[in-house]
C-alpha cells in the first residue's frame, strides 16, 4: 500500500509538472491543451484535466470563479502598469498577449456541451485569428547566412583596418637614408638609426663588442640584421639608457627590427613569424615588506 501511494503521489507530481512546462507550440493540439489548462471550461470540457494538475499551471487564468487556482507570476516578471511595460519586462509579453486574446475569443464563442472535435475546430480558428504564423526555415536560414556575411565583412574589415594602422607604423627613410625606430624592454629605451653599410654597429659611442662582452647579448642585438639574409649590409648606431645589459640589448633588438622594414616590407613577415616585433611588456616584480625580494621568503621558525 505504501508504494502504491508513493507512485500516486510521484504520477500526480509529473502530470502537474508537465501540466506547468507544457510549452506553446503551434499547433492544434497544442494549443487545445494549453487552453484546457489556462481556461475554465464549463464541467463537461474540464473533465480531461486533473484538478492539481491545473493548479499548477504557470498560464495565467482569465476567470476569477477560482481564486483558489491563481497561478504565482513566474519568477522575475514584473507587471507593469502598461501593456507596454509588461512587453520592457517580459520578453515574452507579446506571445502571452496573443495567448490571452485567443482564450478571451474562445471564451466568448464556447458553449456548454461541445464535443472535443468541435473544441478543436474552434482553437484552430482562434490560432488563425490571433497566433502569428512561424517563419519558414527558408526564411530563417536566409537570414541567418546574411548575419555570417555580415559578420565575415566585419572581420576582414577590422583585419584590413588593423593592416593600415601597422603599416602606417613602418618607418619611413629620411632625407639622408636613416630609418629611425624606438624599443623598449623593462626600464631600458633604445633609439636606433640604421643605413645600408657594411654591418656596423655602435652602442653609446662604442663599438657592438666593447659594450657588451657576452656574445649572448651580441648575438641578440644582432639578430634582426641576420633575419634579413643580408647582415654586413646595414649600418647602426644606437643610443641606449636605463636598465641592464640584458634588457639593453633586447630594447636594441626590437628598435632594429622595428627599422628594418623602412628597407624592405616583405621583412615584415618575417620578423612578425619570429616574433621579432612583438614588444615583451613584462617587468620586475616589486619587493614585499617584510621579506628580503619578490617572492623570497626569510627563514620561519615557529616558536
Amino acid at each position: 500500500r505504501k508504494h502504491a501511494m508513493s507512485l500516486a503521489r510521484g504520477a500526480a507530481t509529473m502530470v502537474a509538472a508537465l501540466g506547468a512546462r507544457a510549452p506553446m507550440v503551434r499547433n492544434v493540439r497544442g494549443i487545445v491543451s494549453n487552453v484546457n489548462r489556462g481556461m475554465h471550461f464549463p464541467v463537461p470540457a474540464m473533465q480531461f484535466l486533473r484538478p492539481q494538475a491545473r493548479a499548477m499551471s504557470t498560464q495565467p487564468h482569465d476567470f476569477d470563479e477560482y481564486p483558489d487556482l491563481q497561478p504565482t507570476p513566474p519568477p522575475g516578471y514584473v507587471r507593469g502598469t502598461t501593456f507596454e511595460e509588461d512587453m520592457a519586462s517580459d520578453p515574452y509579453a507579446p506571445h502571452k498577449e496573443n495567448m490571452k486574446q485567443a482564450k478571451a475569443w474562445i471564451k466568448e464563442n464556447i458553449k456548454p456541451g461541445m464535443s472535443k472535435d468541435e473544441m478543436m475546430d474552434m482553437a484552430e480558428e482562434a490560432f488563425n485569428k490571433f497566433i502569428p504564423p512561424m517563419r519558414s526555415f527558408e526564411a530563417i536560414m536566409h537570414d541567418y547566412a546574411n548575419e555570417q556575411q555580415v559578420e565575415k565583412e566585419k572581420r576582414m574589415w577590422t583585419k584590413d583596418h588593423a593592416k593600415e594602422v601597422a603599416m602606417k607604423k613602418i618607418p619611413v627613410l629620411d632625407e639622408l637614408g636613416r630609418a629611425h625606430a624606438v624599443g623598449k624592454r623593462k626600464e631600458s629605451t633604445a633609439r636606433i638609426y640604421v643605413t645600408k653599410g657594411t654591418g656596423n654597429v655602435i652602442v653609446n659611442k662604442k663599438m657592438l663588442v666593447d659594450y657588451f662582452h657576452r656574445p649572448a647579448l651580441r648575438d641578440e642585438v644582432f639578430r634582426p640584421f641576420q633575419v634579413t639574409g643580408q647582415p654586413c649590409s646595414y649600418d647602426a648606431w644606437v643610443l641606449v639608457e636605463g636598465g641592464g645589459l640584458s634588457a639593453q640589448a633586447q630594447a636594441i633588438k626590437l628598435a632594429g627590427a622595428r627599422a628594418l622594414q623602412a628597407f624592405d616590407p616583405e621583412y615584415r613577415g618575417v620578423f612578425k613569424r619570429l616574433k621579432l616585433l612583438t614588444q615583451d611588456d613584462r617587468q620586475v616584480e616589486r619587493k614585499k615588506p617584510g621579506q628580503p625580494k619578490a617572492r623570497k621568503k626569510f627563514q620561519w621558525v615557529k616558536r
